[in-house]
């Protein structure tokens, strides 16, 4: 639709809506092109000779065109094939082998053309087909693209969710992305082929897809189908978003086969029509069709090159036409049943054929060759695939899927279904394989090992039973989480006692042994200094016994000296050893005393080392008997811990496990809140861009007429304006032709004084001659009677000759001045003739002027009005420009608002 409106503003700002004729005649093709044709084109194109299948006689059969499509682009002269072959700028050029067809008429027709292609003076132009999305490619797409084409967020809500599956009708898988896309009920479904995840679901409300096929750079998802005796189309959308992009494609029946060109410029259908229609992508137009088959069309695939499309028929024909021109290219017989499978290898040099006689064929391009051929399912084989890397997938009426080599040797075949194997397709991106059969089950399968991984639907529940689903499951797994976890944190509990009390004792052990080993040298040397203070106390107490003993008999000595000497003052000697005896006394009794002290305090310490002793011993018995029992209960912990880890780590694990779940089912329902959200406002978006387009639609066409009408007031003011300026030119030159009378007639009047003044002076001239010449009458008569007299008189004769002479010559004076009067009495009479008709002329001119004058006001006024009907159609189509613009940019805002929500 935007292309759409864009293509009437064009024609809008263009200038001229519809090329015309100078005069404002519409061109058409009646009165204009058909004699055209005529002239140059009809011995070839008629209803009973169509060279290309092309009839030119009619304006149906013209705009059918022929069997290389349109050849007439209403509005678009350079997209037109039939001008560009007339015009030279194509082969074959037309008329074939004769000269270019006159000028003039070209552009005639290409004024035709750009006109809007009218069929009649009451025909409204025709608008250029929309071109709907451009996506053709220069080359094509074979390799790698340098973005993985995976699709952004889309809508999970079914279209439609039957009570039970029903058989799969077609399936495909991305040539560069991890995606598969499943044909359900009226939709197809697309699902992560590494997680199962589903990624989005693509309405197709026109009925059962029949085909699937991703485009070569994977970018591009292809569907066909429809409804059986009713409506057959094949549709594109754009996988990074999930926008249909194109339909083509208009059949009575379902299209069976369907493809897209790697260059991605045409579109290829096929069905029970026999047909083989092949559509262009820039708008849809039909590009040619073959006529070939003799059956259903039933498979049909492009070259990954591009250059070759292989198509297979109910009745087992197959045949390879070249992709762009529709020419056959070769004819590959063998098949006796239904062709149900064509795949080309990558390199487009070989392509695989699988048919209900139960055999896959392949054949080579260089003169179509089998060059291999097995039975490769019991009853038929109903589909089959090349894989990137050479291996072939197949299914059919055995239940089975299967892969083989290019030589025919079967890999493996994936375990049996339970009704026929109605398809399969290859991931190469996640080497898997989908494959479904007859009752609607999907597994997906390891293509290495042949194992089946899991099973997917093609027929989802609603996003609110999936939602509800997902909140019941989340809720009992909650409450089982939450037992799982309460055992485990029970389990925990018991571990980390054990544990403690393990660490604990080792801990008392070590610290025990710690001590203990503190302990013992301290003993050792308590015991030690304890015996060594016995020892010491017992040699302080022999010292003092004897110092005890010796004392005393000291004294008494020093008493016995003191004595002696008092009897014996004199002797020195005597007195010496008297002083000796005290002094020695004082020394010992100083040492009895020291040594007494000293015993005390030994005696003290040896009491502090005993108890000190004692209560190491019983400090040592204590921590053996603390030992002791850290060592038991260590041993009774030890054996306890593993056992009890071992039941932990089954108690966490599952509490891990039903933890996961739990989250894994919270994920789920965030997961179905956030898909029922994001469908909500993707639909109620994508529902407001409908109603827009719709209301666009309508803008459109109302601005198309207002413009229509815009044109039309413009042609009537040209037409009147036309109208006043030929008679505003009629009175000027009615104007010019009074003042050229006005000139004429003072010119007349001047002459006509001047003339009569002429006659006057011509005539008082003649009269004065002739007046003249009675006088010189007179005198010749006297001349005459002197010569008389005198005869002979040679003077005289010579004088009367002279007079006769000058007499003569005055005659001829007279004569000559009568013949002017008479001229210009003539001259003076026509121009009073003259004169008069001038007069009456220019007396009528200026009744004309007048007329045309009256004539010219009431043009003016039409004028005037005309002028004022153009300005307000223009204004009103100029608001309604505005309006389409104004739409368009609500259009661009939401689905600015739908990329944004997708996350594009």
């Amino acid at each position: 639709m935007r292309f759409y409106v864009s293509l009437i503003l064009l024609f809008v700002t263009s200038g001229n809506l519809f090329a015309q004729e100078k005069k404002g005649e519409k061109i058409t093709f009646e009165d204009h092109v058909k004699p055209i044709f005529r002239d140059h084109c009809f011995s070839c194109h008629n209803q009973n000779k169509k060279e290309g299948d092309l009839d030119l006689t009619n304006f149906t059969s013209l705009m059918q065109g022929g069997g290389s499509g349109a050849v007439i682009e209403p509005g678009a002269v350079g997209d037109s094939y039939l001008f560009a072959l007339v015009n030279h700028d194509e082969e074959p050029a037309m008329p074939p082998e004769q000269p270019k067809i006159p000028a003039a008429k070209i552009e005639l027709l290409s004024k035709w053309i750009d006109g809007g292609a009218l069929e009649n003076s009451a025909s409204k132009a025709m608008v250029k087909k929309k071109k709907t999305f451009d996506f053709a490619l220069t080359d094509p797409a074979v390799g790698k693209p340098s973005v993985m084409p995976l699709p952004a967020k889309l809508d999970l809500e079914p279209v439609l969710h039957s009570k039970r599956a029903t058989g799969v009708t077609a399936m495909a898988t991305s040539p560069w992305a991890p995606l598969a896309a499943i044909a359900g009920q009226k939709q197809v479904l697309l699902y992560d082929t590494k997680t199962r995840e589903l990624k989005g679901i693509l309405p197709f409300p026109e009925g059962t897809v029949t085909v699937l096929k991703f485009s070569r750079n994977g970018s591009l998802l292809l569907a066909g189908g429809g409804r059986g005796g009713s409506k057959g189309l094949v549709v594109v959308w754009n996988i990074k978003n999930g926008e249909r992009i194109i339909e083509v494609g208009d059949e009575l029946d379902s299209v069976l086969a369907a493809d897209i060109s790697s260059d991605q410029k045409l579109v290829a259908l096929g069905g029970p029509q026999k047909m083989i229609r092949v559509y262009s992508t820039a708008d849809n137009s039909l590009v040619y069709e073959i006529k070939k088959h003799t059956d259903w069309v039933t498979s049909m695939e492009f070259s990954p090159d591009g250059v070759l499309l292989c198509t297979g028929d109910r009745n087992g024909g197959v045949h390879v036409w070249e992709a762009f021109s529709g020419r056959e290219y070769l004819t590959l017989k063998a098949h006796s049943k239904s062709i149900t499978g064509i795949s080309w290898r990558s390199d487009s040099n070989i392509v695989a054929t699988t048919s209900e006689d139960a055999s896959i064929r392949l054949w080579e391009m260089n003169n179509g060759s089998s060059i291999r051929n097995w039975t490769a399912h019991g009853g038929g084989s109903l589909a089959v695939e090349f894989t990137r890397d050479g291996r072939i997938v197949s299914s059919g009426r055995d239940r089975y899927a299967k892969i083989w080599d290019q030589a025919g040797k079967q890999l493996f075949a994936f375990p049996v279904f339970k009704d026929i194997a109605m398809g399969v397709t290859h991931c190469d991106e996640s080497n898997t394989c989908f494959a479904g059969d007859w009752t609607g089950e999907i597994r997906h399968f390891n293509a290495a090992d042949g194992k089946q991984l899991a099973t997917i639907t093609s027929n989802p529940l609603p996003l609110a039973q999936q939602l509800a689903t997902a909140q019941a499951y989340a809720a009992k797994l909650a409450t089982s989480s939450q037992q799982l976890t309460a055992v485990a944190t029970a389990d925990k509990k018991s571990v980390d006692a054990l544990v403690a009390a393990i660490a604990a004792n080792k801990k008392k052990m070590t610290d025990l042994a710690a001590m203990m080993a503190k302990l013992t040298p301290k003993m050792a040397a308590d015991q030690k200094t304890l015996a060594a203070s016995n020892q010491s106390l017992a040699t302080l107490k022999t010292r003092v016994s004897a110092l005890g003993v010796a004392i005393p008999e000291m004294k008494k000595a020093k008493v016995s000296a003191d004595a002696a000497t008092a009897k014996l003052a004199t002797d020195a000697e005597l007195k010496k050893i008297a002083a000796e005896i005290t002094k020695v006394l004082a020394a010992k009794e100083a040492e009895l005393a020291k040594k007494n002290t000293d015993m005390a305090a030994l005696t003290k310490q040896i009491g502090a080392l005993t108890a000190t002793v004692k209560t190491d011993k019983a400090n040592v018995a204590k921590y053996n008997a603390e030992l002791a029992a850290a060592k038991q209960a260590l041993a009774k912990a030890q054996p306890m811990l593993k056992p009890a880890q071992d039941k932990y780590a089954k108690s966490k694990s599952a509490a891990d496990a039903g933890v996961a779940s739990h989250q894994a089912a919270v994920a789920a329902v965030t997961r179905w809140q956030t898909a029922i959200s994001f469908s909500k406002t993707y639909r109620e978006l994508n529902q407001q861009i409908v109603v827009r387009n719709e209301e666009l639609n309508q803008l459109a066409v109302s601005h198309f007429e207002l413009v229509e009408k815009s044109e039309e007031a413009k042609k009537k003011m040209v037409t009147t304006r036309t109208t006043y300026d030929a008679t505003k030119a009629k009175v000027d030159a009615k104007a010019a032709e009074v003042n050229g009378l006005q000139a004429k007639i003072a010119g007349l009047v001047q002459s006509t004084s001047n003339m009569k003044t002429e006659i006057a002076n011509t005539t008082k001239v003649m009269q004065q001659t002739q007046a003249s010449m009675t006088h010189l009458a007179g005198a010749k008569a006297k001349l005459e009677e002197a010569k008389a007299a005198a005869p002979n008189d040679a003077d005289l004769i010579a004088a009367l000759n002279s007079m006769a002479a000058l007499i003569a010559k005055q005659t001829q004076k007279v004569t000559s001045y009568q013949t002017a009067i008479k001229s210009k009495t003539d001259t003076l009479t026509k121009m009073s003739t003259e004169l008069a008709a001038n007069q009456q002329k220019k007396t009528a001119a200026e009744k004309t002027i007048k007329e045309l004058q009256v004539l010219m006001t009431m043009e003016q006024k039409q004028l005037t009005t005309a002028t004022q009907a153009v300005e307000a159609a223009t204004s009103i189509a100029s608001q309604a420009e505005g309006k389409v613009k104004q739409k368009e940019a609500e259009i661009a805002k939401l689905k600015s608002d739908v990329a944004k929500l997708q996350g594009i």
